[in-house]
């Protein structure tokens, strides 16, 4: 990806007193696209072809403005167990908002494994984003790794899995 295309991609994102000085529309001039989900998809899978973790975070900026498609979905789930980048917590959250029983083992292995550069979160934020999108996701699958993880040595992801249980059981 070039410097250019970079720039731009980020000219998208807002921030407290930072507004969004480029639009949706103006990515797609500019990357010669009239579909968004279709320009996400293959900036993504660029990402992946370079191991790039910057294209990797630039991409998954695209996709949140223009939305994932199912083509999306497994590169994620691949990349939820790949070393080589730092944005595991937002594949996560976008796996989980589908709440797809399909991803439930992608959604556990994130609750089990530590990437390097997370090794210091003693939350285990991405455990529990994990846990948080194993709880809405229907099935039998899904309701056994929440099971599992209620019995987890660690307390965080014990209390987490047991507060998932509680709102399958109230709802």
């Amino acid at each position: 990806m070039r410097k250019e295309d970079q720039e731009l991609i980020l000219q998208m994102v807002s921030a407290p007193g930072s507004p969004a000085t480029a639009t949706p529309d103006e990515i797609l001039v500019h990357f010669g696209e009239t579909d968004g989900i279709k320009l996400g998809s293959r900036l993504l899978n660029m990402a992946v072809e370079h191991n790039d973790a910057d294209e990797l975070e630039l991409s998954l900026i695209v996709c949140s403005v223009f939305g994932f498609d199912d083509r999306s979905l497994p590169i994620l789930c691949e990349l939820e167990s790949e070393a080589w980048h730092h944005s595991h917590e937002d594949i996560v959250q976008v796996i989980s908002a589908g709440k797809d029983p399909r991803f439930t083992e992608t959604l556990y292995h994130a609750t089990q494994w530590v990437p390097d550069y997370l090794a210091f979160d003693e939350h285990r934020a991405l455990a529990v984003k994990a846990i948080w999108g194993l709880g809405p996701t229907p099935g039998r699958a899904a309701q056994k790794a929440i099971d599992r993880l209620s019995l987890s040595d660690e307390e965080v992801i014990r209390e987490a899995a047991t507060q998932q249980l509680d709102r399958r059981r109230s709802s």
